[in-house]
């Protein structure tokens, strides 16, 4: 015969552990993992407006390098640019000379004229020299617009970056000469 069978006894209820913190708010930075490919949202070309030989060379323009809107990325030899403007200021000086000739050659024609007794309302522009008059003052606005244009060419001479950018690629380094429209910076 066996033993009796011993009773069942509940074991007593135990309330799970739990561990109480108190929480506060806080901003933490989300790590994000990803991959993909940027791509700018804009790529331009960086080109002479005119020619020369290509003296120098930002540090900053390499591959990868930032550069800002502004800054200047090259310089172009500006010997040739100068001495154009220092040539466009002396023909504006000249045709300054002539138009106050000129002003002065059609005063004597004009009291010529009258010293002739002749009616000076009847006097024709080319007699009292206002023609050749004309011509001057037209020849020192045409010198006063190529003194501006060889200003704007010596300006011209310093490659600046148009807007703040990373640099690509820069097919070109100091003494290459360079034509306007030829790639410096991409």
């Amino acid at each position: 015969r066996l033993a009796k069978r011993p009773a069942r006894i509940k074991p007593p209820y135990r309330p799970p552990l739990v561990k109480v913190l108190s929480l506060t708010p806080r901003t933490l930075p989300a790590a994000i993992l990803g991959s993909g490919q940027l791509e700018a949202s804009r790529r331009v070309t960086v080109v002479p407006e005119i020619a020369g030989m290509v003296v120098w060379r930002d540090s900053s323009v390499v591959p990868g390098g930032r550069v800002n809107a502004g800054d200047i990325l090259y310089r172009i030899d500006p010997t040739n640019y100068a001495l154009r403007v220092e040539e466009e200021e002396s023909s504006v000086k000249a045709a300054s000379v002539e138009l106050a000739l000129e002003t002065g050659r059609g005063e004597v024609a004009a009291k010529e004229w009258d010293l002739l007794g002749r009616d000076s309302s009847k006097a024709t522009p080319l007699a009292l020299r206002a023609s050749q008059k004309q011509a001057a003052q037209d020849a020192l606005e045409a010198a006063q617009a190529r003194l501006e244009r060889a200003k704007a060419d010596l300006d011209r001479t310093a490659i600046r970056a148009p807007f703040d950018a990373i640099v690509d690629s820069i097919p070109v380094a100091p003494g290459q000469y360079v034509s306007p429209g030829q790639e410096l910076v991409a």
